[in-house]
């Protein structure tokens, strides 16, 4: 497991993480607008590499939450009585096991209600499949492709000018003996 690592290899003993009952952690409780600072996406994989899944917090940086999303960590955005509530029963019950359900969007704190949250479908459907971007913008070439031939057919014009119209005159570079794109 990795951990905050002074210069001698040893761990950062005031380091939270680096403490019983914590240093197996999977979900952070923070509060308002968490992961504001220079590197988000930095502070994403610094995270993860403590086995963070999930920050709950009551408030987030727009790019670090995007981050997140991006790199399969669940951000979720609770109000700060029901964070402090919850970190009360943490620190009374520090063995304490707390669960985040992405599926039915609900935390299960023992000894409190339970509480739920919402997030934006797509980023839902994202984390659960495990999907990158990029997977799920695989999962609809097909209805792009048959999107762009109906398209190609019904405004054939738009396809037509990008292959064969030259460009004018002023886009061409200074001294250029073309006046289009043909090769």
């Amino acid at each position: 497991m990795a951990a905050a690592l002074l210069p001698d290899g040893s761990e950062e003993p005031d380091f939270v993480l680096d403490q019983e009952p914590y240093r197996d952690a999977s979900i952070l409780l923070a509060g308002e607008n968490f992961g504001a600072g220079s590197a988000p996406e930095a502070e994403v994989f610094r995270l993860m590499a403590y086995r963070i899944r999930s920050v709950i917090a009551s408030g987030f940086a727009p790019a670090f939450y995007s981050h997140c999303l991006m790199y399969g960590m669940l951000p979720v955005t609770l109000g700060e009585e029901v964070i402090k509530e919850m970190a009360e029963e943490v620190v009374s019950n520090p063995g304490l096991e707390m669960t985040v359900d992405l599926k039915n969007q609900v935390i299960e704190v023992p000894g409190m209600e339970p509480v739920s949250f919402s997030i934006d479908d797509r980023a839902r459907n994202k984390l659960l499949q495990g999907l990158s971007d990029l997977d799920e913008m695989r999962q609809h070439s097909e209805n792009v492709v048959s999107f762009r031939n109906y398209d190609r057919n019904r405004r054939p014009w738009i396809y037509d000018l990008r292959d064969e119209a030259p460009l004018p005159a002023t886009l061409t570079s200074p001294g250029s003996k073309s006046s289009g794109r043909k090769a």
